[in-house]
């Protein structure tokens, strides 16, 4: 998968014939709440025109102009993604700032669990709007469909790491396509954003070896102390079989991450103590920072 998307790469206008540059603005218009009998077919007929027009009407500003065609770059594409609820607004801050501000974003606007990602099952991904750095768009099943939008704890960390890298998620190395967690040999930190695996010296002098992974907070507070307020990643973990069932970060003693089982917004904040208890048979997996960067 890309980093970004554009939503068209032509006009879309009446007379042209069936292509998918008039099946994306109908896929925004109708997940925007507008009505097209037959659906988006990619056919931009006249049930088509009339729904573009009918939501420019609605949307735009009063005296501006409504037109029954769309150009690539057109504020009518980024209004039908608002509106459809699946724009999300970038913080365009790099570093710590950056990431706190997504994630306040997400913790306001209620932001919920991708139900099934837990199991492998998730449908949503996040991409930027090409050449816009204000905005990421967020695609279900790899079509436009209506909003709300929601995390899962890969998507999360994925494009938190961009940002923190960038302020955005519109350049190397972010990919929406996230193919981590289970059992498998690929990190996200390590791999994707070059953030190195941190070791722990085992406590027996006479062995004088480390191992890859943590077992619990105090021993994760310890190997960050030295920069405790720099941007760690941290992967959660099946004891013996190092199975990755979670991931999250952490900064200053606080762990953010997208998580089940919430009431309100799955993106949530809690202490590096408060996040390692009640993990039995669990242990964890600590990457950054990366230094190259930040």
């Amino acid at each position: 998968m890309p980093m970004t998307r554009k939503f068209i790469g032509a006009t879309v206008k009446l007379g042209r014939k069936k292509n998918n540059d008039a099946k994306v603005v109908q896929q925004l218009l109708i997940a925007a709440g507008e009505v097209i009998p037959g659906g988006a077919d990619g056919d931009w007929g006249n049930n088509s025109a009339k729904a573009l027009e009918k939501f420019q009407k609605l949307q735009l500003s009063a005296g501006a102009k409504v037109q029954a065609w769309v150009d690539p770059g057109d504020l009518v594409l980024l209004l039908m993604a608002w509106k459809a609820g699946i724009l999300i607004p970038l913080p365009r801050k790099a570093g710590i700032e950056g990431v706190l501000a997504m994630h306040d974003w997400f913790v306001k606007n209620n932001i919920k669990y991708n139900a099934g990602a837990e199991k492998g099952a998730g449908n949503r991904a996040v991409y930027g709007v090409h050449e816009d750095t204000r905005y990421a768009v967020q695609t279900t099943s790899l079509q436009y469909q209506a909003g709300p939008v929601e995390m899962d704890c890969t998507t999360y960390v994925n494009l938190m790491l961009s940002i923190y890298a960038s302020g955005h998620c519109h350049s190397a190395p972010y990919d929406a396509s996230c193919p981590f967690g289970g059992v498998s040999a690929n990190h996200c930190a390590r791999d994707r954003y070059s953030m190195p695996l941190i070791t722990r010296k085992l406590a027996d002098a006479t062995t004088n070896g480390h191992v890859n992974y943590f077992e619990n907070a105090e021993q994760i507070t310890a190997a960050v102390a030295a920069e405790s307020t720099k941007l760690y990643a941290i992967e959660v973990g099946l004891s013996g079989t190092g199975s990755v069932k979670h991931m999250a970060l952490l900064t200053d003693g606080m762990v953010y991450e997208c998580t089940t089982g919430q009431s309100g917004s799955a993106c949530v904040s809690r202490s590096v103590g408060d996040f390692c208890a009640g993990k039995t048979g669990k242990i964890f997996y600590l990457f950054g920072p990366n230094r190259a960067t930040r």
